[in-house]
C-alpha cells in the first residue's frame, strides 16, 4: 500500500493497454481497406467523439472491475472470463439492434454499449455530432457511475487492508 493514487495507477494502466492495442487497430484497419470495407465518416467530430467515449468507458469499466479483480486471486481468470460476454454486449462483435430483446436490455447498463452504438453510427453510417448526442451522454453519464462505483470500492478494500494490517487478502 504505497502512497500512490490507485485510480492514476489504474488510468495508466488503462492507456497504456490502449496505446498497446494501436498496431492491432491499424492492422484491422489495412485489411478492411484490403477488403473493400465501406467506410461512411461523413463528420470526422463525430468518429473522433464516439473514439474518445470509447475510450472513457473502457476506463470507466476498468475502473469498476479493477476492485473486484483486488479481492480475487484470480483476477486474469476473471478478465477472461468476462472478456467474451462483455464483447458481446458491448457490441463489439455484433451490433446490439440484434441481440434478443432482454439481452439488449441487460446490455444498456454497460457504459462501453452505447459508446460503441456511437462510434459504429458515426464510422458506418456518417452520423453526426448531434445524432450520437444520446448514446455519447449515456456512456458518459454511466462511466462517471462506473468510475464512481470503482473508486469509493478500490477506496474501501484500501481502508480495510491498512486497518487489518494485513496485505494478504487484498
Amino acid at each position: 500500500m504505497s502512497p500512490a493514487n490507485r485510480i492514476a495507477i489504474i488510468i495508466g494502466h488503462g492507456i497504456g493497454g490502449l496505446i498497446f492495442l494501436l498496431p492491432s487497430m491499424a492492422v484491422v484497419a489495412l485489411l478492411g481497406w484490403l477488403t473493400g470495407a465501406d467506410l461512411d465518416i461523413a463528420h470526422p467530430l463525430a468518429a473522433a467523439i464516439g473514439l474518445l467515449t470509447l475510450v472513457t468507458a473502457s476506463l470507466a469499466m476498468g475502473i469498476l472491475l479493477a476492485a473486484f479483480f483486488v479481492l480475487s486471486r484470480r483476477a486474469n481468470l476473471m478478465a477472461n472470463f468476462i472478456q467474451h460476454p462483455v464483447n458481446l454486449l458491448g457490441g463489439f462483435i455484433i451490433p446490439r439492434a440484434e441481440l434478443p430483446d432482454w439481452l439488449y436490455r441487460l446490455s444498456s447498463a454497460l457504459p462501453i454499449a452505447h459508446a460503441v452504438d456511437a462510434f459504429r453510427a458515426s464510422t458506418l453510417s456518417g452520423a453526426s455530432v448531434s445524432d450520437i448526442s444520446g448514446p455519447v451522454a449515456w456512456s458518459l453519464g454511466l462511466s462517471a457511475l462506473f468510475a464512481l462505483v470503482g473508486a469509493m470500492g478500490i477506496r474501501r478494500i484500501e481502508h480495510a487492508a491498512k486497518r487489518s494490517g494485513q496485505l494478504e487478502l487484498f
